[in-house]
């Protein structure tokens, strides 16, 4: 390797990852819809679904923020100071606010009980020993945080332990989606690993480990980036952002199982995170993102809170179509 490969890699690897928060944005987007379409039916949404294909896979979204959760998590464990405990006492303070506010507007409209807030302070719905408080949101949060701290503290115990487990999980739970028959789920979309793996925590560290191994290896990884090498980085990455697009919003038009999508995805990260073809190159130049990046976690527990909302008796006097605007306009207020 020649020294200016060598300064090529530091500077890629210094630069941020904008082209990584846009994917972050696209899928925490795919849950939101999925949400709004399963709870408000309008016109609207059936003329999304007959645009984008007669089966939607929006939830792959999930798969998705997990990836890319566990992605920035890796980062966020080697560039950390301070204890194991300090670093997911900070994560505790970042993750909390959010849900706290949405619980309490969700108890002031009767939604909940108020003791149900020693589930959210102790993230139990991730657990699935307890139903959720805020509908079908702050599980994410949830796992997110449970998974966090299992890595952060084996990570802290013994790195090469933590890789080992890592390792491990991510190949069980690949042989299980590939081995796994549908049983509660009867469309292609759901026909995967939720036979064997249905618990949201077991979901999370799967999805997890995959983004942890991305971010390891899009971090010592060492190639020499001529033209041609872009170009076909350029064409990969276009063909894979196609291709999780389409198993989103076109399943019926192209048959793509979940563990291909997963890994797809872990590779476009990698591809993504070295700025390997031009794409994610001009991505990851564009600063803007962020400004949309950092709203994506109150726009993923802010529009539970919503949709909570337009269900309530007191809303009954609006049509479908109004209800679905009042959860758009709410979720980017």
């Amino acid at each position: 390797m020649t020294h200016e490969d060598s300064l090529t890699v530091k500077k890629s690897q210094s630069k941020r990852l904008y082209m990584v928060e846009f994917l972050r944005i696209f899928f925490i987007s795919g849950i939101i819809f999925a949400h709004i379409g399963k709870q408000i039916n309008t016109n609207l949404l059936k003329d999304l679904h007959q645009l984008f294909g007669a089966t939607s896979n929006l939830g792959f979204g999930v798969e998705g923020f997990f990836i890319i959760s566990g992605f920035f998590l890796y980062k966020s464990i080697i560039k950390r100071r301070g204890s194991a405990f300090e670093h997911i006492q900070k994560l505790w303070m970042r993750l909390l606010p959010a849900l706290l506010f949405a619980f309490a507007i969700l108890l002031c409209l009767g939604s909940c009980s108020w003791w149900k807030v020693v589930d959210l302070l102790f993230f139990i719905p991730g657990t699935g020993l307890a139903r959720e408080v805020i509908w079908n949101s702050e599980w994410f949060v949830c796992v997110y945080f449970l998974v966090s701290c299992l890595w952060i503290g084996l990570f802290n115990y013994s790195e090469k332990f933590a890789w080992v487990l890592v390792g491990v999980l991510a190949y069980f739970s690949l042989s299980l989606q590939i081995h796994a028959h549908p049983v509660r789920y009867s469309n292609s979309v759901d026909q995967v690993y939720y036979t064997l793996i249905t618990t949201g925590i077991c979901r999370g560290i799967a999805c997890m480990s995959l983004g942890m191994i991305a971010s390891y290896v899009s971090g010592h990884i060492l190639l020499s980036r001529g033209c041609l090498f872009r170009i076909v980085a350029s064409c990969f990455e276009i063909a894979a952002f196609y291709l999780l697009f389409n198993h989103m919003f076109r399943t019926s038009s192209f048959r793509f199982s979940i563990y291909e999508a997963e890994l797809v995805l872990t590779l476009l990260m990698i591809s993504t995170a070295l700025s390997w073809g031009y794409i994610s190159a001009a991505f990851n130049r564009m600063s803007w993102i962020q400004n949309f990046s950092r709203y994506s976690y109150p726009f993923l527990v802010g529009h539970a809170v919503m949709l909570t909302c337009v269900k309530q008796s007191s809303f009954s006097c609006f049509s479908a179509y109004n209800k679905s605007i009042m959860v758009v306009g709410g979720v980017f207020c």
